[in-house]
This record gives C-alpha cells, structure tokens and sequence, in this order.
C-alpha cells in the first residue's frame, strides 16, 4: 500500500525532491555524501524504496529490492543529482534543522491500519522534539500498544525522513534503534538531546 492512499496520511507532493525515473522496471539509486560517510537512496517510479544511513549496510528493504526476482529483469541506474531530497539529507547531516516532506511518496510494500497511523503520526513529530513509545501509540490512536510501535519502528525503512530516533523511553532513556545505540545518540544529539522536549505518557 503507498503511503500517500494509507488512512491518516497526507497527500503526494510534487516530483521536485527525487531522480525522473527511466522505466517502470528501472531501480534509481542515488547517493549522498555527508561527514559520516555515504548514505543511498532507492526510488522506484518516482517514489522512494527505501534509504540507508551514511556509512551503514543497505536495510533489509533496499537489500530485497535490488535482488533479482522471479521473471522480472530490473536494472539498476546509477543517477547524481545532487537535488532534492539528496540535498535535504546532506544538509540534515551538517546539524542544520531540516524538515522532510511529509507527502514524499514512499514505495510500503503493503500496509495495515495500525502502521499507517503510526506512522503518520512518526511523521509529524518536529525536528529538535521527541514523544515517548505510549504518547506515540496515543497520538495514532491505538492508546497502550506501545510495545507493537517499538516492534514496527524497528522495522521502519526510512530512517531520519521517518524519524523514529525522536521516539524514546517515558523515563528519558533513549530505548533501542535498529542501527544501533550509538546512532540513535548522534541523531537525538544533533537534534538538541537532551534538551529535547519529551511528551511524557
């Protein structure tokens, strides 16, 4: 399911943030560069597959998606635009506040109910702020299943543009990340942790 027809999120916005895309069987990976090393982009048909962190192993989402499939020839193009959300990335990683585009069109293989609201509700959390795993399950309406948005965080395959690192403990306490402890601490400390604001719940 695309996120932009799930329930609770917002609509498309314009192609301005990615690559044109050269085929509908054509993957476009693109790379940025930041301080911390490289990071990738995946689009497929103008929406984006999934993204890694500088320096870290494509995800599980990129890995699948570059894998040859039964009966389907997919070709991989390298693109450099040097635009967009590439541009948007970059400038995240110098510490400067960047807010993503909500409506960027993001390729989810399929989506329940409950993950489309969680993650737009993940989506409006504000740069330089962070929510408790309960106050999140709250906000997307699904009040005391904060250990399911732990699990489906975990799972999430846009980190930062997502920003799941802003989702902490009730007590303070960072809680974990899929690219580990150490990275969750550099996002939340280029964001102003722990002098963020933390909802508590």
């Amino acid at each position: 399911m695309n996120w932009r027809r799930s329930r609770g999120c917002p609509p498309r916005l314009q192609g301005r943030h990615m690559p044109m895309s050269t085929g509908s069987a054509s993957l476009l990976r693109e790379t940025y560069t930041t301080c911390f090393g490289n990071g990738l982009l995946l689009w497929r048909e103008g929406a984006l597959v999934a993204h890694s962190l500088p320096g870290r192993p494509a995800p599980p989402p990129m890995a699948a998606a570059v894998s040859p499939q039964s009966g389907e020839d997919t070709d991989i193009v390298e693109v450099s635009t040097g635009k967009g959300l590439a541009e948007m990335l970059r400038e995240y990683f110098t510490g400067r506040p960047v807010s993503f585009p909500v409506g960027l069109p993001l390729a989810w293989p399929r989506l329940s109910p409950f993950a489309a609201a969680v993650f737009a509700a993940l989506a409006a959390i504000p740069y330089g702020e962070t929510r408790s795993y309960s106050r999140l399950a709250a906000a997307a309406g699904y009040p005391g299943a904060q250990r399911a948005v732990g699990t489906l965080l975990s799972c999430n395959p846009f980190p930062i543009i997502l920003p799941c690192h802003r989702v902490i403990r009730a007590d303070g306490s960072p809680g974990g990340y899929s690219s580990g402890r150490e990275w969750k601490l550099r996002l939340l400390g280029m964001e102003g942790f722990p002098g963020n604001r933390i909802e508590s719940g």
